[in-house]
């Protein structure tokens, strides 16, 4: 089977719940997303795309326990699969070949 490709935010969706780790609900994803990748999205946007990457066996979800915080509502957790490491790796290959002879920019003018 093909890995898949994946987009700009599938992939740092991605590396997001994986640097989340066990608590990866979209809250933490979204907090990682932004500390880390320097890059803000909605909730909304965090959960359709974390339901696309689910379709597509990228990763699992299960519902974990209630919390008083949430009213006695349990969170979303999130959990990359083999099959979305593959593809964050794949894409990381792709990037450095062609990375591979760019230039590094002229700090001396800037």
């Amino acid at each position: 089977m093909e890995t898949q490709r994946l987009t700009d935010l599938e992939q740092l969706l991605l590396l997001s719940v994986v640097q989340a780790g066990d608590d990866a609900h979209a809250g933490a994803v979204q907090e990682v997303l932004a500390e880390r990748g320097e890059r803000s999205a909605a909730l909304g946007s965090i959960y359709v795309t974390l339901t696309r990457l689910e379709e597509r066996g990228m990763v699992t979800s299960t519902m974990g326990d209630p919390t008083p915080e949430r009213g006695g509502k349990a969170k979303r957790l999130y959990r990359v699969t083999q099959d979305g490491l593959l593809a964050l790796h794949r894409s990381r290959r792709i990037l450095d070949r062609m990375w591979d002879g760019v230039p590094a920019p002229d700090t001396a003018t800037s």
